[in-house]
């Protein structure tokens, strides 16, 4: 099934990378239903960002660079201006699902990159760029690191049979309307 995913998006899976020069803070929108467990971690959005820029900082000595998610940006720069970091305006080509070219902008520097559940977490692993994602429930979470404290020596995994999981979760209209996925679960469930 990865295969076919593979070739009906046009992915590559880039080598891990070993070089760069900021950290990538990854912000979603605050309000977001997909931040349940952040609220119950951290008690409020503001607190997951402060607390997660404070931790890269006790961590690491290289420059923070935020890349906020495209809607409310006015809570998120709040936040921010609260802390010495560079704030992307690299927004260009970006929608709501997928960060575009501005996204890569943001990828084609980065030591690694920092986030809680957003899709941009995928297509950070996918660049091979070494990935922190502090959500369990993150699609990117058994291929990222889970603490802080190895930003400096981030692991690399195998990601193979995470892309096979993952192929089993996308689906093309054509394909629901013709049962596929029932039938590749039925054979679990039925």
């Amino acid at each position: 099934r990865w295969e076919q995913v593979k070739k009906d998006q046009n992915l590559i899976v880039k080598d891990w990378r070993t070089k760069g020069e900021y950290v990538l803070v990854m912000l979603q929108r605050p309000g977001d239903s997909s931040l349940v467990n952040l609220i119950k971690k951290h008690g409020t959005y503001e607190g997951f960002v402060t607390h997660t820029l404070n931790e890269i900082k006790q961590n690491t000595d290289r420059p923070i660079r935020v890349r906020m998610h495209p809607l409310r940006q006015d809570r998120q720069l709040e936040i921010l201006k609260n802390f010495d970091v560079v704030v992307s305006d690299n927004m260009q080509g970006a929608g709501l699902l997928e960060g575009g070219a501005g996204l890569q902008k943001d990828f084609d520097n980065a030591w690694c990159v920092v986030g809680f559940n957003s899709n941009a977490l995928t297509e950070s692993v996918m660049e091979g760029i070494p990935t922190f994602s502090m959500c369990e429930s993150s699609m990117a979470w058994p291929v990222s690191n889970k603490t802080l404290k190895l930003i400096e020596q981030p692991m690399t995994f195998e990601r193979q049979q995470w892309l096979n999981n993952l192929a089993y979760c996308q689906w093309r209209e054509d394909e629901c309307i013709a049962g596929l996925p029932w039938e590749h679960l039925r054979k679990k469930y039925a």
